[in-house]
């Protein structure tokens, strides 16, 4: 697949689980094109996402969850709002996480084989983008992103 990137600071992140080995992820850093001050620079913050339905190429995805704190369960929710997602890479669809400093990367599958609920553990306070990923026979992949804000123990947040 060929992707034209804008010049920038770009992290890639592959999900390798060797035989016999430790499952690990790390990100790679790929620099596209000239380094300047303000791409050096440039960790903007998330902000928590108030709308929780996603709308791509008429693929409406609506988003629910608990309150998220750092450390402990939660279940994530998607509402395919009636359509059938297709197995993809052997799942019925991904939910990759990644923190505010793009440094730690979540991939999670389906706790259940028949709808899209997702179970993850945040390992700590602060903002996440998500992207769930379904597979739609008319469309493909599609990929719905959300910002959710993850509160520490006892927080008020």
């Amino acid at each position: 697949m060929k992707v034209n990137l804008p010049s920038g600071r770009y992290f890639l992140f592959a999900d390798i689980s060797p035989i016999k080995g430790i499952y690990v992820i790390e990100p790679v850093l790929l620099m596209v094109g000239e380094e300047t001050e303000s791409i050096a620079n440039d960790f903007s913050k998330l902000v928590k996402s108030d709308r929780p339905t996603k709308e791509i190429q008429g693929k409406t995805v609506t988003f629910q969850h608990p309150k998220l704190t750092a450390g402990e369960p939660a279940t994530l929710s998607f509402d395919l709002n009636g359509e059938s997602p297709l197995l993809y890479l052997g799942a019925l669809g991904h939910v990759v996480v990644l923190d505010e400093q793009g440094k730690r990367f979540i991939h999670v599958h389906p706790s259940s084989k028949d709808h899209p609920i997702f179970q993850v553990r945040f390992p700590s306070a602060g903002f996440y983008k998500l992207w769930a990923e379904f597979h739609f026979a008319d469309t493909g992949v599609l990929a719905f992103p959300f910002i959710v804000e993850v509160t520490d123990q006892g927080s008020l947040r």
